[in-house]
C-alpha cells in the first residue's frame, strides 16, 4: 500500500487508522460491538453511502470498496459490521449528497460510543 489516499480516497489515513485498530479489538470490545451493533437497521444508510461513492465516480467507489473489504479482512467475526463503519468513512466527505449526516452517524454510532471516534470532525 504505497498511499492510502490513493487506496481509500481522501479519508484514507482516517481508515487505515481505523483498520489498524479493528486489529487491536480485545474480546471484550468485540463482544460489546457484536451485542449492539444495528446492522439490519443500516441496510439504507449503506445503499446512500455506495450511491454517494458511485456518484463521485470510479476511484471513489473503488476506495469504498476496498476500505469495506480491507476492514472487514481485518476482523472477520465483525466483518459486516466493521465494513460499513469503514464504507461510511471511506465516503464522510460526501456527506449532504445522497449519503446524510444521520447515515453516517448511523453506521458508527455504536463504534463511537463503545470504542471512541474514528475522525476528528466526529461529533462526540
Amino acid at each position: 500500500m504505497s498511499n492510502v489516499t490513493d487506496l481509500y480516497g481522501p479519508q484514507g489515513a482516517e481508515i487505515a487508522a481505523f483498520i489498524d485498530r479493528v486489529v487491536q479489538l480485545t474480546g471484550e470490545e468485540a463482544a460489546s460491538l457484536q451485542a449492539s451493533a444495528p446492522l439490519s437497521q443500516s441496510a439504507i444508510a449503506m445503499l446512500q453511502a455506495g450511491a454517494a461513492a458511485r456518484l463521485a465516480g470510479d476511484d471513489r467507489l473503488a476506495g469504498w470498496i476496498q476500505a469495506r473489504s480491507d476492514a472487514a479482512s481485518a476482523a472477520p467475526s465483525l466483518s459486516d459490521y466493521v465494513g460499513r463503519i469503514a464504507g461510511a468513512l471511506a465516503v464522510r466527505d460526501l456527506i449532504g449528497t445522497p449519503f446524510t449526516q444521520a447515515h453516517y452517524d448511523l453506521l458508527t454510532a455504536t463504534w463511537r460510543r463503545e470504542i471512541g471516534p474514528i475522525h476528528a470532525g466526529d461529533a462526540q
